[in-house]
Formats: C-alpha cells, structure tokens, sequence
C-alpha cells in the first residue's frame, strides 16, 4: 500500500509540473533534431521549480570526434558569459553585502591609470561608455600572467573618451581584477569562497578544469583552435579569457546545467540576493517578439546568454529557474554572425518548460 501511494503521488507531482511526455518530447526532438542537423553535439537542460529538481535531460557526445563519449548531467560546459552573473556579479552582491566593497568606488580607486570616471555600478550594470570589446589577447604573450593583466589595464586606460553604453565584455574583465584586488585572491578561490559560506552545495564550478583533474571526456568541446591543433575541450573558447589564464569575470567558468539551476534556485530563497534577480541587476531580460527567451516568458524574468551556445532563464514569480547548454560554436556549421538556430532552440526549450509547467 505505501508503495502505491508512493507511486501515485509522484505521477501527480510529474504531471503538476509539466514532466509528461508532451513536454519531455518537445525537448528530446529538439535537441535529437539539432544534433542531427550539427547545430551543436551536446545539450543538457535542467528545470527547477520551489527549490528543487523538476527535469533533467541530457543528450549528444562530448567532441564529435568521440562519438562513443555520451553527455550526461554530469558534463561541464564552457558556460562563456554566464560566468559574469553567476561569478562577478554575485561576488559584487556578496561583497557589497559584507562592506568590503562599494557600488560608488571609482575604478581609478584600484588602477589610477584609468583616467575616467567610472564607478563599480556602472561596470556591474554595462554603462561604463568602455568599449565592448577589444582585441586583449593580442597583448604580448610571452610574460607572466601579472605582467599580462597590466597590460590589459594600460590598454583599457587609452580609451578617453566615452562610447555608446552597451553590454560588453570589458566591463566585466575589469570589474573581475578588481575583485581580485579588493579579495586579494584570484577569481577561482574567492568565488569557491562565497559559494562555501553563501551557497553550501557541492557542485561542479570551476575555472581551468583540466588543471583541477578533470577528464575531457567530461567536458563538452568547442571550437577548433589551431594552435592547438584540435578542439577546445576544457580550455576556455574566449580568447581574452585564455589570454588571462582562462580565470576572469566575463568568461571561463565550467559548469553543469543542474548547478546553475540549483545555484539560483537557492539564490532566490534570499531575500538580499532575490532582490537582484528580481531587479535584473546584472542579469539580461526578455526584448521583443523574437527574444532568446521565447514568448511565453514574462520581461520580470532574468536571464544570461552565453556565446557557446549557454543560457538560463530565472522567473521568481514562479519560482523557476530554467538552464539549457549547448556547444553550438563545436558545430561545422558554426557562423559567429548567425544566432537563428541556437535562438530557436532556446526559444523552444524555454516555451516548452513554462507552457508545460503553466498547465
């Protein structure tokens, strides 16, 4: 009798939230679909809901050189740009939160360099008027890793005047040395740090896997890189992230769907750190009909996308947190100017979740 019991409430609770056949089908032949056609070889969605585990689906191999490597929900991914929410922009809170940093600061309070008047907020939130990008890694390379991060502010000191506000990559590197310079500790050590005292689960985020012993076969490839002469697969796709070591603010966390969506499923249980998500500080947020995010998404949702094919979706009125991983830029067909399959898969995955979880 307890056994039938037990079965029945977790069929009711599969169909609550959305976990049917319908909704687990939409995904799996997206994602069987989008590996066939080589828009990427690896996806793992996760879906949380009040806290916990609602859905987990991993498809595809790691490198498609290896086809005999399976994905599962253990496989890290280059997470790109998300590494700027989920590590620097919640160090930022973290910090803030402490009295070890202020909002306010100028960033000539840390490199006197740095002319401007710039405040942290405004790297935090992209309204700087720093460039978005800028070819970093083209820095002299044969110096210490010291010696490259100066070389990265001198060059971030040239730039005088102010550019049109817009999300970028250089407001989060800088903001990651300062991070450093106010912890006194890499990146790595002082997120690992704050998730220790913060968010006390185990999980799978780190910097430089491979240095830490992780096995490729355990991580999804990008890229071709030739110098390398093969696939990234546990080296950092972004090259001003490998030209810092792989370890900064705007890219080279490694990280699993379930732990993404399990971080910010904890995040929102705290008041202090649900304020930011709820704000959108730091976060992406759904913009017009063909939004990354799908249309079902409500614009208070808050969201990241990442360049290798990343991205999750927060929604705190409905207590759900959605992550999708891919390797789109591992595929042959891969063109930086092209969004259209990747944005299709995500606006599908998305859909798909909230309209089944709605029901």
């Amino acid at each position: 009798m307890k056994v039938f019991c037990f079965l029945f409430t977790f069929f009711l609770l599969l169909n609550a939230y959305g976990e049917n056949p319908g909704f687990d089908a939409n995904i799996r032949n997206a994602a069987q679909k989008g590996i066939k056609e080589n828009h990427f070889s690896a996806v793992s969605v996760s879906v949380w809901k009040d806290g916990k585990r609602i859905y987990s689906f991993s498809e595809g191999v790691v490198n498609s050189r290896t086809p005999d490597k399976k994905v599962t929900d253990k496989t890290l991914f280059d997470l790109a740009s998300l590494t700027k929410p989920i590590v620097t922009a919640s160090l930022f809170f973290y910090l803030e939160k402490g009295g070890s940093l202020d909002r306010n600061w100028q960033v000539s309070r840390f490199f006197p360099s740095i002319k401007r008047e710039i405040t942290l907020f405004q790297l935090l939130t992209h309204k700087s008027g720093l460039p978005a990008y800028a070819k970093l890694f083209e820095l002299e390379k044969n110096v210490p890793i010291e010696k490259r991060k100066e070389l990265v502010i001198a060059q971030i000191s040239k730039y005088q005047k102010a550019y049109q506000n817009r999300y970028g990559d250089l407001n989060y590197i800088l903001l990651g040395l300062i991070i450093e310079k106010i912890t006194g500790k890499n990146l790595d050590t002082a997120f690992r740090e704050m998730m220790k005292k913060e968010f006390p689960f185990e999980n799978s985020f780190t910097y430089q896997p491979l240095k830490k012993g992780v096995a490729k076969n355990n991580i999804a490839a990008t890229s071709y890189a030739p110098p390398l002469k093969s696939f990234r697969q546990g080296i950092v796709e972004d090259l001003n992230s490998d030209y810092l070591e792989g370890m900064t603010g705007h890219a080279g966390l490694f990280g699993t769907a379930d732990d993404i969506s399990q971080f910010y499923s904890i995040m929102l249980k705290n008041p202090y750190y649900r304020k930011f998500i709820v704000d959108q500080t730091g976060f992406d947020k759904k913009e017009g009909e063909n939004s990354n995010y799908g249309s079902v998404a409500s614009t208070k949702c808050s969201g990241h996308l990442g360049w290798t094919g990343t991205a999750f979706l927060i929604c705190p009125e409905k207590e759900i947190v959605i992550t999708i991983l891919t390797n789109r830029t591992h595929s042959t067909k891969f063109k930086s100017n092209n969004f259209s399959n990747i944005r299709s898969f995500r606006r599908l995955v998305f859909d798909a979740v909230l309209s089944g979880i709605g029901k």
